[in-house]
């Protein structure tokens, strides 16, 4: 599977594309700068997660582990960040 970021880092209101989904939560995570990094992509009674790990952007800021909300968008494939999901 393989979900597609329109910027750097995710924020809520950001733009995300789901391509080639499956039933197996791994999912390829590739931002606007090209960086790609492994992270889950799970559907759990009609809320989807994107988990996206640790990782440095291209210009080397780096960001912490955070698990996001989505929301479906306009048109196929599309969403959208709708709220960091906060754990523990």
């Amino acid at each position: 599977m393989k979900v597609i970021v329109a910027a750097t880092h995710c924020y809520p209101g950001c733009r995300v594309r789901i391509e080639e989904r499956g039933q197996n939560p791994s999912a390829l995570v590739e931002f606007s700068d090209g960086t790609i990094v492994l992270g889950e992509l799970d559907t759990t009674d009609g809320v989807t997660l994107l988990t996206v790990p640790s990782y440095r952007t291209a210009r080397g800021t780096r960001i912490e582990i955070k698990t996001w909300r989505l929301e479906p968008g306009s048109g196929a494939g599309c969403w959208r960040i709708k709220a960091r999901v906060t754990t523990g």
